[in-house]
């Protein structure tokens, strides 16, 4: 069994000056604001935290503290433990966790190294969402954040378990930038019995799943094992937190809630019923708290599942609610570089590109993760207001959730394409959202609608090629909704039908489009005869037969043939006469390769062929015979 990769820690004993007191006690370490006072981890700081206005280097500085009665050995021990454990925080790289700049010894005399960190300006979010009125776009932007972080850890190989989350640990930059921390608190999940566990732990019941409080505690450290599971829940628990300004089970004090919730009890909603964007938000994101407070660890979503399917949800409920502070950051600062440095708003989607993570579901061929990159480019585009590429990745969604018949879900994001586009007057594109949206819908009088809708937009624009194509869907949208009516009202939606279609012809004719022509002529055809014209019907089945032999497709031709067979609308002569100009279709064609091959490559050929024909069409008797002049005709 391979033991956890060590990484050189960055050694900054010397360089970090301590304040002499506390900014932050929890329970079992203290934090201090500091100065670094080295050029290099200066600028290192900097990019890395996206402090603006000032050339002081502000650092975190994290000490533990040690219990007086630990003798030597022990201590040894618990520095052995937290330097894997920095190690292990060292390792990560992504927007949403907090870099660990390096350690520094005997700062203020602590005998455990203390931990070096980006000083982040703004606390942690259990004190931003009290001391701030937020907006649901700032909730929106933290759970989108946080989402991010642990959907980064959880990827890892092996998986990384922290173990500890709730709003405390979750701090804020200058740019709203939301970074997760406290990775001594953190373990790597292995499939193998060995695991990487910090001997310091401060637990806090209020985040904690049910089975933490169910199992024999570790002999050594004295701790539940936690798992991927009860971090889905203390998950759920800080969204909680940060949708409603109360800690979880609020009502019921420290000293019952863990009894409270072994005995299965979970957050409840909140008695308080905001109004507007609130109200909205709360019943986006309910459910979704609620599978991640399953009882059953094995039934909670994993992380990639719930990311995908919140922020499918935000996108399409919320995205109207990308505003305020934490998306208008860039333009409220009036400049992009200050002091030569970046500021830019807070990436909700890891830091990637949203063009990036288009290119990656271009290649992806996974169909829940095709959605997952495409949701998260378009919260992307939304968040840094490119709404014409964000409606581009809602109409590929909705398409993708067609071809899943997952139709209300494609219907909303093509919806949301569709307005987007004809405020932009971005008329191709709001054309094909019409057409989509008639796709999607089970309502045939809504699916004329969408059609009339695209219909008078081509002709709006004189666009007759576009016009074609959606005569001929809208006159098989009323043939439809004429399967579900009788008598005269049925009657004069088939009129209805054959007049579109019939227009749909006249216009493919026009474009000498042979075989969009036998397209509406098999629809003509069925048509014709629910209007018990059989002479009509038989008259357009010639005619597409027709058409199709003259494509010189003869495959083509044939299924044509076989399925106006099926429609029962041929004669027998009929059929026979079709047959015939089959064979002198195959005739055609075999010696038309006569011409570009040999006689006997082309005997050994046609043998082969003839031999598949006789055992496929038994009925149909074919042979050949080549005769001196370099022809075969068949008999």
């Amino acid at each position: 069994m391979s033991e956890p990769t060590t990484v050189a820690v960055r050694d900054l004993t010397g360089l970090v000056v301590a304040e002499a007191q506390p900014t932050y006690q929890g329970g079992f370490s203290d934090v201090y604001e500091a100065e670094l006072t080295e050029g290099r981890v200066r600028t290192l700081w900097m990019v890395l935290s996206g402090q603006p206005g000032t050339r002081r280097t502000k650092v975190a500085v994290k000490m533990l503290r040690v219990c007086r009665s630990m003798d030597p050995i022990e201590i040894k021990r618990v520095n052995q433990d937290l330097m894997d454990e920095i190690s292990t925080w060292s390792q990560l790289d992504h927007f949403n966790i907090l870099p660990m700049l390096g350690i520094a010894h005997n700062v203020h005399g602590r005998e455990l190294p203390s931990l070096i960190s980006p000083w982040c300006a703004k606390g942690n979010v259990h004190q931003y969402i009290r001391e701030s009125h937020l907006k649901a776009s700032d909730c929106l932007s933290l759970i989108l954040q946080a989402t991010s972080a642990i959907e980064y850890l959880h990827s890892r190989s092996p998986p990384i378990i922290h173990g500890d989350l709730k709003p405390d640990n979750f701090l804020l930059q200058y740019n709203f930038q939301l970074q997760l921390s406290d990775f001594g608190l953190s373990k790597i999940s292995r499939e193998e019995a060995n695991s990487h566990v910090s001997k310091s732990i401060h637990l806090n019941a209020r985040w904690m799943s049910p089975e933490l409080f169910s199992e024999h505690h570790d002999d050594t450290t004295r701790i539940p094992r936690r798992t991927l599971a009860s971090d889905i829940w203390a998950l759920g628990c800080t969204f909680y937190e940060i949708v409603t300004s109360c800690t979880p089970f609020h009502k019921i004090s420290d000293n019952n809630v863990a009894w409270s919730i072994y005995q299965g009890s979970i957050p409840v909603y909140p008695d308080d019923e905001p109004s507007g964007e609130f109200a909205h938000l709360r019943k986006t994101l309910w459910p979704h708290l609620q599978r991640c407070w399953t009882r059953d660890p094995e039934t909670r979503p994993g992380i990639e599942e719930l990311s995908r399917n919140l922020s499918h949800d935000i996108l399409v409920r919320e995205c109207c609610q990308f505003y305020g502070p934490m998306f208008e950051f860039e333009e409220r600062l009036g400049s992009s570089f200050i002091h030569g440095f970046e500021i830019s708003r807070p990436s909700m989607i890891g830091g990637e590109e949203p063009d990036v993570l288009e290119n990656r579901a271009d290649l992806e061929r996974d169909k829940d993760r095709v959605l997952g990159l495409l949701v998260k480019s378009a919260i992307g585009y939304h968040s840094t207001f490119d709404t014409n590429s964000a409606c581009i990745i809602h109409f590929r969604i909705g398409e993708l959730f067609t071809s899943r018949a997952q139709y209300s879900r494609a219907r909303a994001h093509l919806k949301l394409a569709r307005g987007f586009f004809e405020d932009q007057g971005d008329y191709n594109s709001a054309l094909r959202c019409y057409r989509a949206l008639a796709e999607v819908t089970k309502d045939p009088n809504e699916k004329v609608h969408w059609y009339e809708t695209a219909l008078s937009l081509c002709r709006t624009l004189g666009w007759t090629d576009q016009e074609a194509i959606t005569v001929q869907a809208l006159g098989n949208a009323i043939y439809e909704r004429s399967e579900l009516s009788n008598g005269e009202y049925k009657h004069e939606l088939l009129s209805a039908a054959r007049h579109w279609l019939t227009r749909a012809l006249f216009l493919y004719i026009g474009q000498a489009n042979l075989e969009l022509q036998v397209q509406v002529r098999c629809e003509l055809v069925l048509l014709e005869l629910d209007l018990n014209n059989k002479i009509a019907a038989q008259t357009h089945a010639s005619a597409a037969f027709q058409c199709a032999c003259e494509t010189r497709n003869r495959q083509f031709a044939e299924e044509v043939c076989y399925y106006l067979k099926s429609t029962e609308v041929l004669t027998e002569p009929m059929y026979n006469s079709f047959n015939f100009d089959l064979r002198i279709m195959t005739t055609e064609i075999l010696e038309n390769m006569l011409r570009s091959r040999s006689t006997k490559r082309m005997e050994d050929h046609l043998h082969s062929w003839v031999v598949l024909k006789c055992q496929s069409e038994p009925e149909q008797p074919y042979g050949y015979m080549h005769d001196f002049s370099g022809s075969f005709c068949l008999v």
